[in-house]
């Protein structure tokens, strides 16, 4: 009797190793094969923004969105996500064995919708540099002079209305002056070049300060220099965090612009007639708190991203992991894409009217603003969203 105790303890306590052992190896991206051969796999972690989106491997229905997809060998797969209403996301992945591959998709609605934010008339937007306001101009009648117009997202997806910070006198004419915002987002310049200085003239230079809300008086000199050293700063702080090897490579770029999150930098070099936009990603900068598993060659970019003539701008979407592409057709009309940074998965998103090659993202990523006109009998343009989610 206490023999066939033993027995039957001894093959529990096997039988709970073995499987112990099993759910490791599976765990840790072992597959076992139906003759009995172990091999190691990887994994695709696979999101998309909206999620829900099919995914397909190499053409195969698998899952839908947010996913992990296990078990595979090391190799490169064709990835396809497929969601109604939206522009097929592509990707070819390499797994690595015992590694998790994150893909990330921005999936673009085929028919965004539109929303309007002003019906002032507008000229000149300019978008600040934290990317969360935008101040604008406008000559119509009883609205003539500038405006601020907060981004900032909303419950119930409502959007801020514009307010006027200043009217146009008979003295000044605040429309039609020059706008530069400050580096920390809470002061413009306004300027009027084409006024001569003259003794006892007034001055040609303001300042405006957003939190209270009032024109800086006296008009306080070597304002210019000043923010012209933060963004110096600024970027020297990030540049010494980086090995010397870097540093020097980073300052010998053209730089175009860095990323929202300063993780990346948009430089330029020149071909002939056109221009070719490359991405440099800084090394240790990175504003995701979570570890990135995703293996190195897989993070890869092959420069140039994009080789464009000079009828195209390009900016930075919020997220810093895109690019807005904008080619104005003529004074009236244009064309609005979005870009990987890898240069992968070019789509449209716009066609139609656009005016100045306005675009900017809001700050959550869900909407794009565009400068444009849908009533051909005015002769204004205003302000709109075209709503990714």
């Amino acid at each position: 009797m206490k023999r066939k105790h033993y027995v039957y303890l001894f093959s529990t306590f096997l039988l709970i190793t073995i499987t112990s052992f099993v759910i490791t190896l599976v765990a840790s991206g072992f597959r076992i094969g139906n003759d009995g051969t172990i091999t190691q796999t990887g994994i695709i972690s696979i999101n998309s923004a909206p999620d829900g989106a099919l995914v397909y491997i190499n053409d195969v229905p698998k899952d839908a969105t947010n996913t992990n997809i296990t078990q595979l060998k090391p190799g490169t797969y064709s990835v396809r996500l497929e969601k109604e209403g939206f522009v097929t996301w592509r990707e070819d992945i390499k797994v690595v064995k015992q590694t998790v591959t994150r893909a990330d998709a921005l999936l673009i609605p085929l028919y965004p919708s539109f929303s309007p934010l002003t019906f002032t008339g507008v000229i000149n937007p300019v978008l600040s540099p934290d990317g969360q306001k935008i101040i604008f101009q406008s000559i119509e009648p009883n609205n003539a002079g500038v405006w601020l117009l907060d981004l900032t997202d909303r419950p119930f997806n409502l959007s801020s209305k514009p307010r006027q910070l200043l009217v146009d006198t008979e003295n000044l004419t605040y429309s039609t002056m020059s706008i530069v915002w400050s580096p920390t987002s809470d002061e413009i310049q306004l300027s009027s070049p084409n006024v001569i200085m003259r003794e006892g003239a007034i001055p040609n230079i303001y300042y405006y300060s957003l939190s209270s809300n009032h024109m800086l008086d006296p008009t306080p000199t070597g304002i210019p220099e000043e923010w012209a050293q933060t963004i110096a700063d600024e970027q020297d702080a990030i540049l010494k965090t980086l090995p010397e090897e870097d540093q020097i490579k980073i300052t010998s770029f053209a730089i175009h612009s860095w990323s929202p999150d300063k993780s990346r930098i948009l430089y330029t070099t020149t071909q002939g007639d056109s221009t070719e936009y490359n991405i440099y990603e800084v090394p240790g900068i990175h504003t995701n708190t979570q570890p990135s598993p995703t293996p190195p060659s897989h993070k890869t970019i092959t420069n140039p991203i994009l080789t464009v003539d000079s009828n195209y701008t390009i900016s930075w979407f919020s997220d810093s992991k895109h690019l807005l592409v904008v080619h104005q057709n003529d004074e009236a009309s244009g064309v609005v894409e979005i870009v990987e940074v890898n240069g992968h998965n070019r789509t449209q998103i716009f066609n139609g009217s656009l005016s100045q090659k306005t675009v900017f993202p809001s700050p959550s990523g869900t909407k794009i603003i565009i400068l444009s006109r849908f009533n051909n009998e005015t002769d204004g343009y205003n302000l709109y969203t075209l709503n990714l989610r």
